[in-house]
């Protein structure tokens, strides 16, 4: 019995008999189920085109619908589902060839199949941006309500300074309770890429 409160009863993962250990623990099982990749290209063509398409229409989307009675909200689960087979879609029709910017800088348009770094990436990506900002609503408070316009400019960066001294104070202070990533969220991801290893 490990230290563990959730533990699996000596159960297998795997069709193959070389590749098949026997599991004790939840976490064994989340690892175990996916190997290091740390050689895979991660920031490509593809990953840029499907991450910045979800960062940007997801949350122009929530936005668009905020002001409504009961609003449309799209969540970073949308970009989690819809990014896999897009990726996919990308790999199979993208060409194999590489793309020259200035001095020794080449992007590949299609470095290989879609891979599980490229689709966390493009999660965590939406899922950082998808994030409404609480100063639109005291903007639009200030135009509607007061009567007020303020400078575009002022509104930017209104807009912006918070979010921006927000992740910046995130990153200096060491949280020993700080989570990664919630089992919700990797658990899907890592079905979508083990279920496409299955023959």
């Amino acid at each position: 019995m490990t230290e563990n409160a959730h533990t699996v009863e000596n159960e297998t993962i795997g069709s193959d008999k070389s590749r098949a250990s026997t599991i004790t623990s939840v976490d064994e099982l989340v690892v175990s189920s996916e190997p290091d990749t740390r050689d895979v290209p991660c920031l490509t063509f593809r990953f840029w085109c499907i991450g910045l398409l979800f960062s940007i229409g997801i949350p122009f989307v929530n936005q668009f619908f905020f002001y409504r009675t009961h609003p449309l909200r799209m969540k970073s689960m949308l970009a989690l589902l819809l990014s896999y087979p897009l990726g996919l879609l990308m790999a199979r029709i993208l060409p194999k060839k590489s793309i020259s910017f200035g001095r020794g800088l080449t992007v590949s348009l299609n470095p290989g199949p879609f891979n599980i770094v490229e689709h966390m990436l493009i999660v965590s990506m939406t899922s950082t941006a998808i994030r409404q900002s609480y100063s639109i609503a005291i903007l639009t408070v200030i135009k509607l309500f007061y009567k007020k316009s303020l400078n575009y400019g002022i509104a930017v960066l209104f807009t912006i300074i918070p979010q921006v001294l927000g992740y910046g104070i995130a990153g200096t202070i060491k949280c020993r309770a700080r989570l990664h990533l919630t089992f919700c969220e990797t658990s899907p991801l890592k079905e979508q890429h083990i279920l496409a290893l299955v023959p």
